[in-house]
C-alpha cells in the first residue's frame, strides 16, 4: 500500500510518482567484452531535488525492492519501453549504500551498437526508473520557506536505462528529465495500480495539478527529434575519430549545443598537435628503444635470417598488429627513425659516409622532423599525424548573409553551408643505396647515415607533392595545381618579376578576405636571387628582398629548389613560380609508420642494397581562395 508518513502539510502523493528517474555514470573497467555484461551503480542516497522538495532513497535493508530487478528486468535505452537493449542479471545494495547491477547486453544489432558505444566510452551514463511506495517527511517541522525533505522506506526500481545526458554528473547522480506530478494516464503498462491508491490514513496530500492551456506537444516532438538527431550525429563522428580523442571533444560539443562543423574543428586540433603512434606505444621500453637497430633489421631483411634480429622483427609484427595490415617488408615507427644515433665514427669516400662524425641529436618524434625539413611545414602548414583510415576535413563554402526586415518581417538571410575534403592515404617511396662495406665497416655511423638517408629522402617526396603533385597517377594535388588559386599573371610569354605583381599577389589574397593566418611566400632560389638585385622602382633606393626574417614586403618567405624552374609559358619554357599565401590551409596528412623494402639483388655487382621506404601520405588545400600564384617568372 502506498503511504506518505509524517506531518508535513505539503507532503506529496506516492500516487503520482510511478515513473521517477535518476542517474549516475559507471566506469568503464566494469565492462566484460566476452560475456558482454558491465556492472553498473544506478542508485545512491544522493538528495534529488523534486517537485515536491527534496527526495532521498533509502538504502536500508528492505527499503529497496529488488525483486523486479532480479526478475530479469529490462535494460532500456534513454527510458524508452520499446528500445530493448539487455537484461538485469542480477541486483543487489552494497555496503557503502548503493544500488548496484549486473546488466547484460543483447545481441540484435541495436543492442550491439550500444554496447560498443559503452566499450568506446560514448555511453557513460546509468538512470533508474522507479516507484515509490512510501515516504518519511524527514523535517515535518520545517517552516513554510523551508525546503521539505523526504525519505522514501520502500521504493521499487523496474528498468535501468543507458542514457546520452544525465541531469547532474557533477555530483554523479541526479535526474534525466524534471518530473511534474504525473497522472495514471503515464503510467508503465505493466505496473500494479493496485499499489497506487493513497492511504486513506493519510489526509496530507497533494491536490491533482489542474489541466492548463494544452501544449505545444507536436513543436516538442520535433525539437526533441532535432536534439536526439544531432546527437546521433555528433557521436557518430567523435566514435570515427576516437583515437584523437573524437569521443571526449563530441560529449563537449553536445554539452557546449555546438554542430557538426565545430566537432570537426575541435578534432582536426587534436590531431593537429596529437603525436604520431610511437614505440611507447607498441610496448617499448627505453633500453628496447636504444638497442633497435635499423642495420640489424636491414641486414636481417636483405639475408632472410632474422634470428640476430629479434627485437627488430617484433616491433615490426607489433606494428602490423595494430595496424591491422601486412608489411611489404618490415615495420618501423616513425620516431625510432627520427630517434638520434650514438656517438658514430666512418671513413671511405665523403659521399658514402666519409664525413660522418660524432653526433648527440635531440631524440624527435617525426612530425618535428616534418616541420623542420619541409618547407611547406616551416611556412605553417597543418601537418595531421597518426592517421587511421580515410578521413574528412570541413570546409565553409558560403557565408552567413543578412538581411534587413520590418518590425513583423521575415528574416531571408542564409546560414553558411559548408563542404568536405577527403584525405585517403597515398603512398610515397623513396629510394637510397647503402654499401654493404660501409656497412659493416662503420656500424653505428651507418645507423645513423641510414636514417637520415631515408628521412631525406622522403621529405623531398612530400615537399614536391605539396608543390607541384598532379593530382593525378597517385599523386597528391599540390598548391600549383589546385583549381581555384588566386592568379596573377606577368605576360603572354611570361616576364620579369617586378614589385607591381607582388602587391596584386598579396591583393589577390585580400579579395577574397583571405589574408590572415600564417601569411608567407615560397619561391626558389633564381627567383630570390632576381629579387635582391631588383629595386622596387626605377630611381628608387631599396631593393624588392629585404634583409631579416620577413625579406618580401614584410612577409616571411621559404626558398626550396623543390619549388620548379622548368614551368611553360607561350614561348617560355624555364618560367619560375612565386606563391603567397595562409599556409595553415595547406593540410599534410600522415598515415603512422613506416614500412622499409630491401633488395639485395638489384645491386649486388656493386655489393650495395637498395633500400626503399614507403610511407602513406595525403595532401590537399582546405580553401582555394588562401593560395595565389605567379607562375610565368623569367628570370
Amino acid at each position: 500500500m502506498s503511504k506518505t508518513t509524517g506531518t508535513n502539510s505539503r507532503a506529496p502523493d506516492t500516487a503520482q510518482m510511478q515513473q521517477l528517474q535518476r542517474s549516475m555514470s559507471f566506469e568503464r573497467q566494469t565492462v566484460d567484452a566476452d560475456k558482454r555484461t558491465v556492472e553498473v551503480a544506478f542508485s545512491s542516497e544522493e538528495p534529488v531535488q523534486r517537485w515536491f522538495g527534496e527526495e532521498i532513497l533509502s538504502h536500508e535493508p528492505g527499503a529497496c525492492d529488488l525483486s523486479r530487478l532480479n526478475g530479469g528486468a529490462a535494460v532500456l535505452f534513454n527510458h524508452k519501453w520499446d528500445d530493448l537493449i539487455g537484461v538485469v542479471e542480477k541486483a543487489w545494495v552494497d555496503a557503502d549504500k548503493k544500488g548496484r547491477a549486473l546488466v547484460r547486453f543483447g545481441n540484435s544489432a541495436r543492442a550491439q551498437e550500444k554496447f560498443q558505444d559503452v566499450q568506446d566510452g560514448i555511453l557513460r551514463h546509468i538512470s533508474v526508473g522507479y516507484q515509490i511506495r512510501a515516504l518519511n517527511c524527514e523535517n515535518p517541522d520545517a517552516k513554510a520557506d523551508e525546503e521539505p525533505r523526504y525519505r522514501a522506506t520502500d521504493w521499487l526500481p523496474y528498468e535501468i536505462s543507458f542514457v546520452t545526458v544525465p541531469a547532474d554528473t557533477s555530483v554523479g547522480v541526479g535526474r534525466t528529465l524534471p518530473e511534474p506530478p504525473q497522472t495514471a494516464s503515464a503510467q508503465p503498462e505493466n505496473s500494479d495500480k493496485g499499489k497506487r491508491n493513497m492511504n486513506q490514513e493519510n489526509e496530507n496530500t497533494v491536490p491533482a495539478v489542474a489541466a492548463g492551456a494544452p501544449a505545444d506537444t507536436g513543436a516538442a516532438e520535433r525539437g526533441a527529434q532535432d536534439e536526439r538527431k544531432r546527437v546521433a550525429e555528433l557521436l557518430a563522428i567523435g566514435r570515427a575519430y576516437a583515437a584523437h580523442g573524437g569521443i571526449e571533444a563530441a560529449e563537449q560539443v553536445i554539452k557546449d549545443g555546438g554542430d557538426e562543423a565545430q566537432l570537426r574543428a575541435a578534432i582536426m586540433e587534436k590531431m593537429r598537435t596529437q603525436p604520431t603512434a610511437t614505440a611507447n606505444d607498441i610496448g617499448m621500453s627505453d633500453n628496447e628503444q636504444r638497442e633497435y637497430s635499423l642495420l640489424r633489421a636491414m641486414n636481417a631483411a636483405a639475408t632472410g635470417k632474422w634470428d640476430e634480429a629479434g627485437l627488430e622483427r617484433e616491433v615490426s609484427e607489433a606494428i602490423g598488429k595494430q595496424q591491422g595490415r601486412t608489411a611489404t617488408g618490415f615495420f618501423i615507427p616513425t620516431d625510432l627513425l627520427a630517434a638520434a644515433g650514438s656517438r658514430a665514427y666512418s671513413k671511405g669516400t665523403p659521399a658514402n659516409g666519409g664525413y660522418t662524425v660524432a653526433n648527440d641529436l635531440r631524440p624527435d618524434l617525426f612530425i618535428d622532423l616534418l616541420r623542420n625539413r619541409l618547407a611547406v611545414a616551416q611556412l605553417g602548414a597543418t601537418v595531421l599525424d597518426g592517421l587511421v583510415g580515410d578521413i574528412t576535413i570541413p570546409k565553409q563554402l558560403t557565408g552567413n548573409s543578412v538581411s534587413w526586415v520590418d518590425e513583423n518581417g521575415e528574416d531571408s538571410g542564409s546560414n553558411a553551408t559548408f563542404g568536405q575534403i577527403a584525405l585517403k592515404p597515398k603512398t610515397v617511396t623513396a629510394n637510397t643505396e647503402l654499401s654493404r662495406r660501409f656497412m659493416l665497416q662503420s656500424s653505428l655511423s651507418a645507423e645513423q647515415f641510414a636514417r637520415n638517408e631515408l628521412i631525406n629522402a622522403m621529405m623531398l617526396g612530400i615537399d614536391l607533392a605539396a608543390i607541384t603533385g598532379s593530382g593525378s597517377n597517385n599523386q597528391p594535388t599540390g598548391i600549383l595545381n589546385t583549381t581555384g588559386i588566386g592568379a596573377v599573371a606577368i605576360g603572354t610569354n611570361g616576364g620579369e618579376l617586378e614589385w607591381k605583381h607582388i602587391v596584386a599577389l598579396e591583393t589577390a589574397i585580400a579579395a577574397e578576405n583571405a589574408d590572415l593566418g600564417n601569411l608567407a611566400y615560397l619561391t626558389n632560389t633564381k627567383v630570390r636571387g632576381h629579387l635582391k638585385t631588383k629595386l622596387k622602382a626605377a630611381n628608387v633606393p631599396g631593393y624588392i628582398w629585404q634583409d631579416g626574417d620577413t625579406p618580401l614586403n614584410g612577409y616571411r618567405c621559404a626558398v626550396s629548389n623543390q619549388v620548379p624552374s622548368n614551368l611553360t609559358k607561350g614561348t617560355a619554357t624555364k618560367c619560375s613560380p612565386l606563391m603567397f599565401g595562409n599556409w595553415a590551409d595547406l593540410l599534410i596528412a600522415h598515415w603512422g609508420v613506416l614500412d622499409v623494402i630491401v633488395d639485395p639483388y638489384t645491386q649486388s655487382k656493386k655489393g650495395a642494397l637498395v633500400i626503399t621506404v614507403l610511407q602513406d601520405v595525403d595532401i590537399a588545400v582546405r580553401h582555394a581562395e588562401s593560395f595565389a600564384a605567379i607562375k610565368d617568372v623569367v628570370v
